[in-house]
Order: structure tokens, then C-alpha cells, then sequence
């Protein structure tokens, strides 16, 4: 789309995730990475069309990913539901030598 066609230019509603989920004006000129609330708090826990991280998944580019942190605190992997840390663990079951045990239970992964 040409910038001088743009009929979004003086849209209020323009870079929104409804503007770019839903408006008819949008023809998917604009997409999530162009979204004023991209990687945002509102993207991964309030935004409707990510819902389930479908859209736009807090863990591609993290720093913390697959650590300590993102195991036991990152409040977009809670139940593990994203990364797991046991997925590759060598161990057959988990003992309490491991710092995942306490929450691995607390979760019913047996």
C-alpha cells in the first residue's frame, strides 16, 4: 500500500490490536509487530487475539529463557505450559535433589 493511500493515516484506532485484527480498513497492511501494544504486558496477558500465545510467544528472543527464572518465576510460563523443564531431563523421576521438585509436584506432574 502506498503511505499517501493510507486510509488508516489519521485513525485513532491505528496500530490497535483491533485495528489490526479486525478492521476492514487494515487489508493486512499492518500485522502484531506493528502493534503499539507488541511484547507489551497487554500482548501476553490481556490482548484477545494472542490469546494462548497463538500470535506472539513471550519466549522467542528472551534472555531468560530455559533458566532458573523462567522455570520457577517467569509469570508467562507458570504451569510450564510453555517451557519445561523436565522435557529433557535425564533423570527417570524427579527426586528432591532437584530445584524443580517442590513445583513439579505442586503442579501434579508426577
Amino acid at each position: 500500500m502506498d503511505e499517501e493511500e493510507d486510509p488508516c493515516q489519521d485513525c485513532d484506532e491505528r496500530c490497535s490490536p483491533w485495528c489490526i485484527n479486525r478492521c476492514e480498513h487494515n487489508d493486512a497492511y499492518y500485522g502484531c509487530g506493528d502493534c503499539y501494544d507488541y511484547r507489551s504486558e497487554f500482548c501476553y496477558q490481556e490482548c484477545e487475539y494472542n490469546e494462548g500465545y497463538e500470535l506472539v510467544q513471550p519466549c522467542d528472543g528472551c534472555d531468560q529463557a530455559s533458566t532458573d527464572y523462567c522455570f520457577l518465576e517467569c509469570p508467562y510460563n507458570q504451569d510450564w505450559q510453555l517451557q519445561d523443564p523436565c522435557d529433557n531431563c535425564p533423570h527417570p523421576e524427579c527426586t528432591p535433589k532437584c530445584v524443580y521438585y517442590e513445583k513439579h509436584y505442586a503442579m501434579g506432574t508426577n
